[in-house]
């Protein structure tokens, strides 16, 4: 589990994890056991690295506070900002959670208690893996139909490209 501050109140954790179930239900099982809680199941070979997932967070949880959000729920808009689109159903489909055979990551924001206990309840109900599979940058690059020549940019820089060109992408949308 890797664990993370996002503001002085709210942590965000993320555990890859192997389910043996379809992830829809698990993780309507999740919101409904831990309500105060923000949960998300992104498919993490659709992220590049720790680093874009961290940003996507913080960018969702800024458009939350100054409410610009372009989704209802944070969860949907953090998939949207991961995925780069503003259309829900293309947003699953590229990043989120559809086969219990995709290598999984259970994200969660919440204060530190509940999160600890959200993180037990996961050890203590699911097989927790060692690593987090990130996705290969040029797959993800061709999935989210962006010609950047990757060349140019190391692993550590491109999450923060692809973050600020969702970005520029909904500061459009939200201005219009």
């Amino acid at each position: 589990m890797n664990s993370f501050k996002i503001s002085n109140k709210l942590f965000c954790t993320f555990t890859p994890i192997k389910l043996d179930s379809d992830p829809k239900k698990i993780l309507l099982k999740l919101r409904n056991l831990f309500p105060e809680l923000k949960i998300q199941l992104l498919n993490s070979d659709s992220i590049i690295n720790q680093d874009h997932l961290i940003w996507a967070v913080k960018q969702t949880y800024e458009a939350q506070n100054r409410k610009i959000l372009l989704a209802k729920k944070f969860e949907i808009d953090l998939l949207l900002r991961l995925s780069i689109t503003s259309q829900i159903n293309e947003a699953i489909k590229l990043i989120g959670a559809l086969s219990s055979e995709q290598n999984l990551i259970v994200l969660s924001l919440g204060n530190k208690n509940q999160l600890n206990r959200f993180n037990l309840w996961i050890e203590n109900n699911f097989k927790i893996l060692p690593l987090i599979h990130y996705g290969n940058k040029k797959e993800i690059l061709k999935k989210l139909n962006i010609n950047y020549s990757i060349s140019n940019f190391s692993k550590k820089d491109l999450p923060l490209l692809l973050l600020s060109h969702s970005a520029l992408i909904f500061t459009d949308k939200t201005s219009k």
